[in-house]
């Protein structure tokens, strides 16, 4: 149980003590990283499964909406559940499919800022020679 007399502020601690901390942090925040990257993976692949066969009323559910066999996956069966209810009322289904979309163009968007940044920093040369490019004159300029 802490008390205020078992909390010693960083500054008050010895160097050593200060990097067994902050090196026990990292590894904690290295493991979480990876847990979640995990979870992130795993939830990607049961996704992108195809729908079984036994799943008759979502496979009913995307003939309806005209999704080709091939497209069938769990993802487009979540989201056509969730459109489904959306169009019988269920305001919170309404939002699911709006927020997909908004964290894929948030992605989207974060991708390309980081490309943008990463070619300032190369000179804003994306790589290759350097190319001039010479328009022509407009007739009827005089050079003066």
């Amino acid at each position: 149980m802490a008390n205020d007399e078992n909390l010693i502020p960083m500054n008050r601690r010895t160097k050593s003590e200060q990097r067994k901390i902050a090196t026990a942090g990292g590894k904690a925040s290295g493991a979480a990283r990876r847990k979640k990257r995990d979870m992130r993976k795993a939830a990607e692949m049961l996704l992108n499964m195809p729908v079984s066969n036994k799943q008759s009323t979502m496979k009913a559910t995307l003939t309806a909406l005209g999704i080709d066999e091939e497209d069938m996956d769990y993802s487009m069966g979540v989201m056509a559940a969730m459109l489904v209810q959306a169009a019988n009322g269920n305001v919170n289904a309404a939002k699911f499919p709006t927020q997909q979309l908004q964290e894929k163009e948030f992605a989207y968007r974060k991708k390309q800022d980081r490309e943008a940044k990463k070619a300032e920093e190369d000179g804003g040369m994306t790589g290759g020679t350097p190319v001039e490019i010479y328009l022509p004159e407009k007739e009827g300029e005089d050079d003066e």
